[in-house]
């Protein structure tokens, strides 16, 4: 009984990463749904002082950018703000970090944000708040499915927006929503290779350019041109078509002569028939 009440404070590591209750009121294989993991140290991923993301995706795969996002979503997130509201002394900045302006409306993440959705053809979305575009990506997707490329794309580009947060903060590396992109498509790709993504991740869009690396090859259409000809001199051509829906049945047609000239029209209604006999 006691065991389920201690919390660990993560200090320099040496407390168990999966077992070991230091984000709260779970264990890290609660959070993420990983079963009977190796008892491993925090520190074992943790390299100068910085998560080794290398390490934690070889375990964990999308997990990581799943539990990130959950964080993200619930502004659990170590933001400045957040941490001078919480007690936390920072250093002054000339600007304050926002969330919204992070992760949706600055002019790095729109510019992310409008890149991913050109990809799958989604013309608007919810954009605040970050809950809500998540809902809109799923809800892009016909199936509703959960596993899905639809679904997985807000949490990658929000794992993204916020390393490159992480570079400008610790690195000083200038904020680039190109580079961020170009970083984003590896990935992807990356996960289609590893076969983290299969083809039931891309349903309804296997014609992807991202869809060729999970094994799938895109299909491909021969086009051939149509036209109507005119009949010869002197002569009537008859061009004639019929649908059935449910059970009415209907038909008509057209005769036109070699000059195009629409010289008769017909439509009837055949009742209820077969596509064959309409």
């Amino acid at each position: 009984m006691a065991e389920k009440q201690i919390r660990w404070c993560l200090g320099r590591g040496f407390v168990d990463f999966w077992h070991d209750k230091w984000l709260g009121e779970e264990t890290v294989t609660e959070m993420v749904g990983v079963h009977d993991p190796p008892h491993m140290l925090a520190a074992e991923f943790v390299v100068q002082n910085e998560w080794n993301v290398s390490k934690l995706l070889q375990w964990l795969p999308m997990r990581v950018i799943a539990f990130f996002a959950w964080r993200a979503v619930h502004n659990f997130l170590p933001l400045d703000l957040t941490l001078r509201r919480r007690g936390v002394a920072l250093p002054s900045r000339c600007h304050e970090e926002f969330f919204c302006h992070l992760f949706l409306s600055g002019p790095g993440a729109s510019a992310v944000w409008n890149w991913s959705k050109r990809q799958f053809g989604i013309l608007d979305l919810m954009h605040s708040p970050l809950s809500a575009m998540f809902m809109s990506w799923l809800g892009s997707v016909g199936s509703g499915s959960l596993n899905h490329i639809h679904t997985a794309m807000p949490a990658i580009v929000a794992w993204f927006l916020w390393k490159a947060r992480n570079r400008v903060q610790h690195e000083d590396v200038p904020f680039h929503a190109r580079q961020i992109i170009q970083d984003i498509d590896s990935f992807v790709r990356l996960l289609g290779r590893a076969r983290v993504f299969l083809p039931k991740h891309f349903i309804e869009d296997l014609e992807h350019p991202w869809a060729p690396d999970t094994g799938i090859q895109p299909k491909w259409f021969k086009v051939y041109v149509v036209a109507w000809l005119s009949p010869p001199l002197h002569r009537l051509k008859l061009n004639t078509d019929s649908s059935v829906s449910g059970t009415r049945a209907l038909g008509g047609g057209l005769v036109r002569d070699h000059t195009r000239r629409l010289v008769f029209a017909f439509y009837k209604e055949f009742g209820k028939v077969d596509t064959l006999t309409a």
